[in-house]
Order: C-alpha cells, then sequence, then structure tokens
C-alpha cells in the first residue's frame, strides 16, 4: 500500500501563477465566488466550478489544486504541499491583473500528516477608485490548539494591517467552536471589517466567512443546490 507522503515548497516556492489576466482593472460592480472545492474528487466539481468561475471577477478556492484551475481567469496560488504532479492549496482567481501576491503559510501545523494551512493576500486594481482592492483567501489550520489558531489569525493580521483601501477577507475559517469563532470576530474587528450575512444561511455548523471593508454588498447568497463538494459556495455580489 502507498503511503501518502505531501511534500512541503520551499519558502521560495510557496507562489504559483497560471493564466494571462485579460483586463487591468476590476469593475465598481464585481462578484465574488469563495468555496472550499475538496480537492475537487466530485465528478461534477469541473463543470460546476467552471460555470460558477465564469460568472465571478474573483474566485477564492480553498483545497485547490495548482493544475486544474479552469480558464479564463489568471490564477495565483498559495501552495501548502505537493502530492504526485501538483500543489494543494489556496487559490484566486480573476481576469483582473494581480499588482500583488503574498503567500501566508501557517507556523502550526496540523497533526499526522504535518502540513501547513495557507492564505493568499492580492490586490487589484478598481476601476474609479484609487486603492487597490486587498484579497486575502484563508484555509485556517485544524485539529491543533486554540493558541495555534490564533497564530495564523496573527499572521494574517500582520499581512493586512498596513492597507487602508478596500478589502474582502473571506475563506474556511474551521470556526467549530465558539472560541475560534470569537477569535474571527476579533481579528474582523481589529481590522475595522464588517461580517457578510448570507441571505438564506441554513448551515448548522458555519465554517465560511465573508467579510468587507469599505465595500457595498450588493447580495449574498448560498449556493446549497451546489453539492459537488462537502461546502456550499458563497457568492458576493459587491460594489466599490
Amino acid at each position: 500500500m502507498r503511503v501518502f507522503q505531501p511534500q512541503r515548497p520551499a519558502n521560495t516556492q510557496l507562489l504559483g501563477a497560471r493564466g494571462v489576466a485579460s483586463a487591468d482593472v476590476l469593475p465598481a460592480n464585481f462578484n465574488a465566488l469563495i468555496w472550499n472545492i475538496h480537492k475537487g474528487t466530485h465528478p461534477r466539481l469541473a463543470p460546476h466550478l467552471e460555470h460558477l468561475s465564469s460568472l465571478s471577477n474573483l474566485v477564492l478556492l480553498q483545497e485547490a489544486i495548482e493544475n486544474r484551475t479552469p480558464a479564463p481567469h489568471a490564477w495565483q496560488f498559495a501552495r501548502g504541499f505537493q502530492a504526485d504532479d501538483s500543489f494543494a492549496g489556496v487559490a484566486i482567481g480573476s481576469p483582473a491583473r494581480t499588482v500583488m501576491a503574498e503567500a501566508i503559510r501557517s507556523v502550526a501545523r496540523e497533526p499526522i500528516l504535518e502540513t501547513p494551512k495557507m492564505a493568499l493576500a492580492t490586490k487589484y486594481e478598481i476601476e474609479g477608485r484609487v486603492d487597490p482592492l486587498l484579497v486575502v483567501n484563508v484555509h485556517a489550520i485544524n485539529f491543533v490548539s486554540n493558541a495555534a489558531f490564533q497564530s495564523q489569525l496573527g499572521q494574517i493580521h500582520e499581512s493586512m494591517l498596513d492597507h487602508t483601501g478596500p478589502v474582502l477577507l473571506a475563506g474556511d475559517f474551521n470556526t467549530w467552536s465558539p472560541s475560534r469563532t470569537k477569535a474571527l470576530t476579533d481579528l474582523a474587528a481589529s481590522l475595522r471589517l464588517t461580517a457578510v450575512p448570507l441571505s438564506n444561511d441554513s448551515r448548522r455548523l458555519v465554517l465560511d466567512h465573508a467579510f468587507v471593508r469599505d465595500l457595498e454588498v450588493k447580495s449574498a447568497v448560498l449556493l446549497d443546490d451546489v453539492k459537488s463538494s462537502d461546502h456550499a459556495p458563497l457568492f458576493l455580489r459587491l460594489k466599490a
């Protein structure tokens, strides 16, 4: 029996890029998709992801596989570990040109496989705006102590602290306990971020979140009819 042996990339290899941007800026009105795609294992995932990505100006994926991100977006990738012929981690896709990208690897490691969790920060120019949009896509560490979880949130806080313009912070934060939820709420408050409520949120366990600053939320829904992952996608319509 083959034993799974994930390989962690070196610090110089944490960022990956794929595809070519077709626009210089994001439109003032834009759509964002946030989705943990469960490593793309479901047979219906590819067509669902391709369709939803085509409707979105920003796509934030967790548990993404680098060589399976769909066209036509340009993709930035934060590599958590390598398995077989590709990297797994978090990805942000957009038709707009990325003006900054930073991979944030958790100091703590998850047990057994000793793999880190990743966050990815990118910036985009927005039509009619002077300050760029900061987008931070997070997959929070799991199966660890609250201190380790808060340590990763501290790394994310540090990466966002100096940005004064609009912000979208989103992803799978693994907030399965009140203490984790409070830590995330405290992080958002410290950065003057507002939680995005979903109009049809019926989740019993809320793991995926979105927060904004200096953006108007036109609508936000949970696409709970999409069953090709163990997480339902979040779809936001935003205005800068």
